[in-house]
């Protein structure tokens, strides 16, 4: 398929272009006092930004490359933390109960409920970028 990208359900976020309407919903997702390590903005985000914004649609542009490094002979090869997957995990939960809690906000069904088109290693895959 000749394309620029992919129309994805699930972008792990690292090398954005976006709206400000978009990143704005992402701003009101971070919250590093209590989830410092990121985790679950990926899960959640879509389904977050499709309550708030109309036509809400995002994508790998596949035309682009970004160099993501890692200094593997630096102290804990490169790597910036060294909390466990556990600590991590832990910060997710405590964040998707914080705004249920305070903000009426269901991120666990937001997580729960990913858009997947099938269970294939592609399945957030929704279409093409022209």
């Amino acid at each position: 398929e000749n394309t620029l990208g992919y129309v994805s359900s699930f972008v792990e976020i690292f090398a954005w272009i976006t709206s400000p309407e978009a990143y704005h919903c992402l701003w009101e997702l971070l919250f590093p006092s209590v989830n410092p390590y990121g985790w679950g903005y990926d899960f959640w985000y879509d389904r977050y930004a499709m309550d708030r914004l109309v036509d809400h649609k995002m994508g790998i542009i596949s035309v682009i490359k970004v160099k993501h490094e890692q200094d593997f002979s630096a102290a804990n090869n490169g790597r910036t933390d060294t909390a466990s997957v556990q600590t991590k995990w832990q910060a997710l939960l405590d964040q998707e109960k914080f705004y249920k809690d305070y903000f009426g906000v269901n991120l666990k069904r937001y997580r729960e409920t990913v858009r997947l088109v099938d269970s294939s290693w592609n399945a957030s895959v929704l279409g093409y970028l022209y």
